[in-house]
């Protein structure tokens, strides 16, 4: 019962978002969406994960709002394809809902950005509690096409699950930007 109301509460935070984003006079250049390969990783193997195997291999899709030429609002999931292994062959399925904002650094053909946000690790089956955690990082866009970017991402991160701290985020991808 908790876990649907869990499920219903992030649910609706994604769609609100969304909403109040879409809500705001913007051009179509404005918004972007973005897909791509993510790697989500734990610290060590004390808590009984596989040293081999830490990584939950993810798809990450992001909407992106551009507030101003320097400043965009991400909203985005990771869904693992790969699970994490514990030394008993059970297999943990790991996903991430994240909230981020990108300052850029530059807006030329290569752009880098930092990366400020807070994000929700969900694991299946439940290992413990899944909180709300904070998010930093960097990444870097290159231009491939005048609408096609591509992207990677590096974010280092607070969530835990079950006393294993996941350290970090990668992801590359491609972003396209709406006309």
């Amino acid at each position: 019962m908790a876990k649907g109301n869990e499920m219903k509460t992030q649910l609706m935070m994604g769609v609100g978002l969304l909403a109040l984003l879409s809500s705001v006079q913007a051009n179509a250049g404005d918004w972007r969406v973005a897909t791509g390969l993510g790697s989500i990783y734990l610290d060590n193997e004390k808590h009984g994960y596989e040293s081999a195997r830490l990584d939950a291999y993810a798809l990450d899709f992001q909407v992106i709002y551009a507030v101003s030429p320097l400043l965009e609002l991400s909203v985005g999931y990771m869904e693992g394809v790969r699970g994490l292994v514990k030394q008993n062959n059970e297999l943990i399925d790991v996903s991430v809902m994240y909230l981020d904002t990108h300052w850029k650094l530059s807006n030329g053909v290569i752009r880098p950005y930092g990366v400020v946000g807070v994000g929700k690790l969900d694991a299946k089956p439940e290992i413990g509690d899944q909180i709300a955690s904070l998010r930093a990082g960097f990444g870097v866009a290159h231009e491939l096409m005048d609408r096609l970017d591509l992207n990677f991402s590096y974010i280092a991160t607070t969530a835990s699950i079950q006393d294993a701290e996941m350290e970090s985020m990668t992801s590359l991808g491609v972003v396209y930007t709406f006309e």
